[in-house]
């Protein structure tokens, strides 16, 4: 019999984000309310500052960002800043324009993190869903694994959401069967006795 230590039902509950300024400028914190882990979006200000200032000066960018569709285009808008170095700098663009769009990118894409440890929590053991979170998490906030990442990404075989959660996904699972057999897990499993 394999024992479950990640109830599924124990992970907490995501909130919404409902805007396109919420979905590209926030970031999970885990909270304590009333002695119960939770979950919180916690707003970057210098990625809203950036959102405000392209929705004012990007005639483009504003009109996909009144859209209040899943976000899909707009992040098809930062990978093309983020990844198109032949593209020059208006006077009104920042000069860290390349960074804070996969900021942008990163802020995203958290939601498909939590969504990827919640799926493979399901009916697996050992590790905690807050592990799993970590792992996808680092990856994520790689900018030279998330560029090559995107920059493999095919539209025409799935959208960007479901394509990036199955990355993630694999990426965990390998992740988490290389940690069961590091050192640290290795000597975190043995007891004082074994120790001495």
């Amino acid at each position: 019999m394999v024992l479950n230590f990640t109830k599924y039902d124990s992970i907490p509950v995501l909130p919404k984000r409902r805007s396109n300024l919420n979905k590209f400028s926030t970031f999970i914190v885990k909270t304590n309310e009333n002695n119960q882990l939770a979950l919180q979006w916690k707003h970057q200000p210098s990625l809203q500052r950036n959102l405000k200032l392209y929705e004012d000066k990007h005639p483009e960018f504003s009109n996909l960002f009144c859209h209040q569709d899943k976000g899909i285009d707009i992040v098809n808008f930062w990978r093309k800043v983020a990844f198109d170095e032949s593209q020059l700098i208006a006077d009104w663009e920042p000069s860290n324009k390349i960074q804070l769009a996969y900021e942008h990118l990163v802020s995203y894409f958290e939601e498909k993190c939590y969504w990827a440890t919640k799926d493979l929590c399901k009916g697996r053991n050992a590790n905690s869903w807050e592990e799993y979170l970590c792992i996808a998490r680092l990856l994520v906030y790689n900018p030279l694994k998330l560029k090559e990442i995107l920059v493999k990404y095919n539209s025409k075989s799935a959208n960007i959401d479901t394509y990036l959660t199955n990355i993630l996904i694999n990426h965990i699972k390998s992740s988490a069967e290389v940690n069961r057999f590091s050192r640290w897990s290795l000597l975190y499993k043995k007891s004082d006795k074994e120790l001495i």
